[in-house]
């Protein structure tokens, strides 16, 4: 189960990319969980992506193997 630091970061992208795309201004708190929890989703697969992301020092080498 995630910490609360990682529930609140996944509720706190998840109101920043509603509220970018809602044009009506619609508080995100008065939102029910039915709009709410696709919001919350696209945000956790944000942030799996991100933290999968190679970083550049992930760089492969020529033999195959990671880059100091």
């Amino acid at each position: 189960m995630a910490g609360p630091e990682a529930r609140r970061s996944v509720e706190e992208l998840a109101q920043a990319l509603y509220e970018a795309s809602d044009p009506s201004g619609t508080p995100w708190v008065r939102r029910s969980r039915v709009v709410r929890e696709p919001w919350l989703e696209v945000a956790r697969e944000r942030i799996a992506l991100s933290k999968n992301r190679r970083q550049p020092n992930d760089e492969l080498g020529p033999d195959g193997k990671a880059e100091p």
